[in-house]
C-alpha cells in the first residue's frame, strides 16, 4: 500500500513550487506567473528552465527535465518518491500517514545512514590507536588536527573486525551489505569487511551527513583506492564533491577544484579551506549545480597535468562555462600534483601560483596554440578558424578583451578576429532560433523533440503528434475529458501519452484534481517531464472541440493506414476533409 493519493495531493497543494525551486537557482519573473532561471540540473549560461506558478510545473528545454514539486525534489536531492513526499511533508509541517511498505523503505535508508555514521566513528577510533595509520599520516604530513577535522579513520588489517563490531551495535548482516561495508565470499559463503588496512576518508555531503567512504591502502597492495558503491537515495558520486561540507563555509569567493581527497586535505591544512574534489571523475552537471548553490563566483580548476587531467580540465571548463560560472585554470609546475607541490614548495609558493592563475580563455588559447604550427600559413589559418569558433561562444566584452592576444599569436589585426567572431556568433544565434521556431511550428517535429529529450521512441510520429495535441487541449480545459469516451491505451500509439491521458481520465471520473502537478504518483519521472513539456506548449484556443475531433480522426486514419484497412482509412480521411 502506497502513501494515499489524497495526502500526496495535500503535500503538493501545500508546496509553492517557485519557492522550492528558488532554494536551488535564482528565478526571475518574466510575465504573470511565469518564472525563468538557469537550470539547476545541468550547466547553462542562457536560462532555458521555466516555472509556471499557476500550473505548479517546471520544465527545462535544455535537458528535458520537468514535473511538479515532487519530481523536482526527487531530482535535486536524489530521493525516491516516498522520501520526496516525506521531505516536502516535513517542509510543509505535515505528518505522513505511514504504511508498512513505505515505513520499511524509510527505515532502510535511516539504518544505512546511521550505520555509516557509526562506521565513521569506529574507523576514527582505530586511527587514534593504530601505529600503522599514525605512521602513514606522518609520512603524508597530515596533522592529527586535520585528521579530526576531516573525520579520517583506519580500517584494520582484519577479516571481519568492523563487521563484528557493527553486529555488536545491533546491526544485521543485511545492513552491512546494504551500506557497502561488508561483502560475501562466494567460495567460503562467509562475510568479510570490504575495507581492510586502509586509511578511511568519510564522504560527507553538504548537510554534514556521512554518505560513503573512500579507502587508501597503506602498503603497495591493489586496488590502491577503494570506494563505497553507489546507494540509492544515499550516495551518488555525480551529486557530491569531497570536502563540500567544509568548503561551503569558506572565507573565499571561489573554489579550488582538484582531483583527489589528499589534495583537498593538504590544501585545507595549508589554509586553503575552499578546496573540493570531484572524486576522481569528470565534473558533472549535478556537481556544478551544487557549486552554484554555494553562491560561489569562480572555480579554479587545478587537475593533474597528465593526459587524463587535461581531458578532465577541458570537460570541467565546458560544464562550468555552460553554467555561467567564472573559471580559471591553475597548472602546477613540473607535472606535480597539488599535494606534492605544497609539501615541496610550501603554501606561500602555491599562493603565488594561485594569484597568477590563467583565465579560461587564455588557457584555451594556449592550448590551441600548442595544437597548431603557427610558423606555417595553412596551420595559422586553421588556428584562426578555431579561435573564431571559440570567440563566437564568448560575450562581446570578453571577445574584445582577448582578441588582441589571439591576434598577436595569429599575426593578424585584432579587429579581424572580432569581426569574424561576431559573424560566427550571429550564425550560432540564428541557428538556435531557427531550431526553436521549427520545433514550435511543426507538431510532428515538436513531438520528436519531446521524444529525443525524454528518451522515448514514438513508432507513429504523426499519430503521436495528434495524441500530444489532445493532451494539450485537456491541460487548458479539463472539462474536455468529459467528451472522451474511449480508452487511450487502445486508441493511442504512444504508451507514454496513453498513460498520461489515462491518469487524467481516471482522476476526472473519480472527481479528483487533474492538475498535471498532482499526477506524480501515477506517472514516471520521464512521463512527468513529457507532460510538463506539453503543458509549456499548450495555449488556449477557441475551437477546442473541433481540434479534438481533428486529432481523433488523424489518430484513426494513421492506425488504418498502418493496418492496411482501406475502408477505415477512406472513412477517416473523408471525415478529416469535411
Amino acid at each position: 500500500m502506497a502513501i494515499p493519493h489524497d495526502f500526496i495531493d495535500k503535500v503538493v497543494s501545500a508546496t509553492r513550487l517557485e519557492d522550492l525551486v528558488a532554494d536551488y537557482t535564482t528565478l526571475k519573473r518574466v510575465s504573470g506567473s511565469r518564472y525563468t532561471g538557469l537550470c539547476p540540473f545541468h550547466g547553462e549560461k542562457t536560462p532555458s528552465f521555466g516555472v509556471s506558478a499557476d500550473k505548479q510545473l517546471y520544465y527545462c528545454f535544455g535537458c528535458g527535465k520537468g514535473g511538479g514539486a515532487v519530481n523536482f525534489i526527487m531530482t535535486a536531492e536524489n530521493l525516491s518518491f516516498p522520501d520526496a513526499i516525506r521531505y516536502l511533508a516535513a517542509r510543509a509541517g505535515l505528518i505522513v500517514p505511514e504504511d508498512n511498505e513505505s515505513h520499511a523503505d524509510t527505515q532502510s535508508r535511516s539504518v544505512i545512514m546511521k550505520l555509516l555514521t557509526d562506521a565513521a566513528k569506529w574507523f576514527h577510533a582505530q586511527l587514534k590507536t593504530s601505529e600503522a595509520a599514525q605512521s602513514y599520516l606522518n609520512h603524508r604530513r597530515i596533522s592529527m588536527n586535520t585528521a579530526v577535522r576531516f573525520g579520517l579513520g583506519y580500517a584494520p588489517d582484519s577479516w571481519d573486525s568492523f563487521s563484528n563490531a557493527a553486529l555488536g551495535m545491533g546491526y544485521s548482516r543485511l545492513d552491512l551489505l546494504n551500506a557497502g561495508l561488508s561483502a560475501k565470499s562466494s567460495k567460503k559463503s562467509s562475510y568479510y569487511d570490504k575495507f581492510r588496512q586502509r586509511l578511511m576518508f568519510p564522504v560527507i555531503d553538504v548537510k554534514g551527513q556521512v554518505i560513503a567512504f573512500g579507502g587508501r591502502i597503506l602498503d603497495d597492495g591493489e586496488p590502491k583506492y577503494l570506494n563505497s558503491p553507489e546507494i540509492t537515495n544515499v550516495f551518488s558520486k555525480r551529486r557530491t564533491l569531497y570536502g563540500i561540507n567544509l568548503a561551503k563555509n569558506t572565507k573565499y569567493d571561489y573554489f579550488i577544484l582538484v582531483e583527489g581527497n589528499i589534495d583537498v586535505i593538504t590544501l585545507h591544512q595549508a589554509g586553503f579551506d575552499n578546496a573540493v574534489a570531484s572524486m576522481g571523475t569528470s565534473l558533472t552537471p549535478e556537481q556544478v549545480s551544487l557549486i552554484s548553490r554555494c553562491n560561489i563566483k569562480e572555480v579554479v580548476v587545478c587537475y593533474d597535468a597528465d593526459s587524463a587531467g587535461i581531458k578532465a580540465t577541458d570537460r570541467a571548463i565546458a560544464e562550468l562555462d555552460k553554467a555561467g560560472i567564472s573559471l580559471s585554470v591553475l597548472r602546477v609546475p613540473d607535472g606535480k600534483d597539488v599535494d606534492d607541490y605544497i609539501k615541496s614548495h610550501g603554501a606561500a609558493e602555491f599562493r603565488r601560483l594561485l594569484d597568477n592563475r590563467r583565465d579560461d580563455v587564455t588557457y584555451r588559447l594556449n592550448k590551441l596554440e600548442s595544437e597548431f604550427d603557427l610558423t606555417k600559413d595553412d596551420s595559422r589559418a586553421d588556428f584562426l578558424r578555431a579561435v573564431v569558433q571559440l570567440f563566437a561562444t564568448l560575450d562581446p566584452i570578453r571577445r574584445e578583451v582577448f582578441a588582441p592576444k589571439a591576434a598577436k599569436l595569429a599575426q593578424v589585426e585584432s579587429a579581424f578576429i572580432s569581426a569574424e567572431a561576431a559573424k560566427a556568433a550571429k550564425q550560432l544565434a540564428r541557428a538556435e532560433r531557427g531550431k526553436e521556431d521549427r520545433s514550435a511550428l511543426r507538431p510532428v517535429q515538436s513531438m520528436r523533440e519531446s521524444a529525443r529529450i525524454g528518451g522515448f521512441r514514438f513508432s507513429h510520429p504523426r499519430s503521436a503528434a495528434a495524441e500530444q495535441g489532445i493532451i494539450e487541449l485537456v491541460v487548458n480545459d479539463p472539462q474536455i475529458l468529459a467528451a472522451l469516451d474511449f480508452d487511450p491505451h487502445s486508441e493511442f500509439t504512444s504508451p507514454e501519452l496513453a498513460r498520461i491521458l489515462a491518469a487524467m481520465l481516471a482522476r476526472f471520473r473519480a472527481g479528483e484534481s487533474t492538475d498535471a502537478a498532482t499526477l506524480t504518483a501515477e506517472l514516471t519521472r520521464e512521463e512527468m517531464s513529457l507532460l510538463s513539456r506539453l503543458c509549456s506548449n499548450a495555449v488556449p484556443i477557441s475551437n477546442a472541440y473541433d481540434v479534438l475531433s481533428d486529432c481523433l480522426r488523424t489518430i484513426r486514419a494513421e492506425r488504418a493506414a498502418k493496418s492496411g484497412d482501406l475502408a477505415a482509412l477512406i472513412a477517416a480521411r473523408s471525415d478529416i476533409s469535411q
